[in-house]
């Protein structure tokens, strides 16, 4: 099947403030698109997209110090230079899909940030973000978890809203390296991530309550490098145990479990996942850009026998819905045009972007398709404010 779709929720408004006060240089900066809820009527005669937070923040800078706070990119978020929280030195690839691209590991959420500037090529920082411990729609909890007063509102479901519990803030730090080869830059990255899922069983008659905590982490490798004029070749890595939420949420961060009998109590089974992505960006020339990326995510299984049911339970088990993702692959390439631009007038971008997306199930019925594929196919017409 296909669809054809016109809109202009990608539009962008933003607003920078810039202040020094006296050694200290403080901006705050707010960004918001119409990507946000939408009503089922939306699309009939007014098309009302709603308006959307993306960043709202305020930074403030002294000697080598920096410090953010509110909502902005994770630390997590790929950079291309530096530890910069902008949008323009942020890795998120040129893509009109607001999904990016799969194998990106990305947020954006509250936060409490400090970056320290060794050098003016070093930088260190450390930053504590909103936690959303969450195993999506796609894990199957034993049956006492999800039905029961044994329950008491500990799974994440869908991982929406502030009624899903958070032990505590998922902490991130970074270690960013640039370096200029004449005029060409290098940008190498590594960071790390610690983040919690807590669950509960209520008392029973054979157990007092029971709380099972877990500390999930991950690391990545990211670098960006102009090996040539104008070339610069992408190359960003992850692997975790519990970091799904980072990789677009296409799959859990962890499942439960509940071994022995109906009176055991439930835990935490963290599921492993990792994403990659390479390719590269050329700046043609002064108008063009082209970008060529490929990139994918990773999901591990893990599952166990429900003791009331006699059934397994988890995520990519033998049985489990096709929507449990083993992987997910695409390859983009994308251009960004600039066929008009005066500084007083601002400028107009052409923008197109075409991706082949290939998902895999870890189980699909016999007879039914092994994977799923899909063209998308966008072209934007962009008027950039001066």
């Amino acid at each position: 099947m296909s669809e054809n779709r016109l809109t202009a929720a990608n539009s962008r408004l933003s607003l920078r403030v810039d202040e020094n006060i006296g050694k200290v240089k403080a901006y705050g900066y707010a960004e918001i698109d119409f990507n946000g809820y939408l009503p089922g009527n939306a699309y009939v005669n007014t098309n009302s997209d709603s308006m959307r937070l993306r960043v709202f923040y305020l930074d403030l800078s002294a000697g080598k110090w920096d410090l953010l706070g509110g909502q902005s990119w994770s630390l997590l978020t790929p950079n291309r230079t530096g530890l910069s929280p902008f949008l323009s030195e942020i890795y998120n690839t040129v893509h009109l899909d607001t999904a990016y691209n799969a194998g990106i590991v990305y947020a954006r959420q509250a936060q409490l940030r400090m970056v320290y500037h060794f050098t003016p090529g070093i930088a260190v920082g450390l930053s504590v973000e909103n936690p959303e411990q969450f195993s999506g729609s796609a894990v199957t909890f034993p049956a006492l978890f999800s039905t029961s007063e044994t329950d008491t509102n500990s799974s994440s479901g869908s991982g929406g809203g502030t009624a899903t519990p958070n032990l505590h803030p998922d902490v991130i730090a970074k270690l960013a390296y640039d370096h200029k080869f004449g005029q060409r830059t290098w940008h190498v990255e590594a960071a790390g991530l610690l983040t919690p899922v807590a669950i509960a069983t209520a008392s029973t008659s054979s157990h007092a309550s029971v709380e099972d905590r877990r500390e999930g982490g991950g690391a990545a490798l990211n670098m960006n490098l102009e090996v040539l004029p104008g070339l610069h070749l992408i190359a960003d890595s992850f692997w975790s145990d519990g970091g799904g939420r980072y990789t677009g949420a296409l799959g859990p961060q962890f499942a439960v479990a509940q071994h022995g009998s109906v009176d055991a109590p439930f835990t935490v089974q963290m599921v492993h996942s990792g994403a990659g992505l390479g390719g590269f960006e050329y700046q043609l020339n002064r108008s063009t850009l082209l970008s060529l990326i490929y990139g994918g995510t990773y999901f591990s299984r893990v599952s166990s026998l429900d003791p009331s049911t006699n059934k397994l339970v988890g995520y990519g088990f033998v049985g489990s819905a096709n929507s449990n993702n083993r992987y997910i692959q695409e390859g983009s390439f994308a251009t960004v045009t600039s066929i008009f631009h005066r500084p007083s007038y601002g400028s107009v971008q052409l923008i197109t972007q075409f991706s082949y997306i290939e998902r895999t199930p870890w189980y699909v019925a016999p007879g039914m398709p092994r994977n799923a594929h899909l063209f998308e196919n966008y072209v934007d017409i962009r008027y950039v404010l001066p």
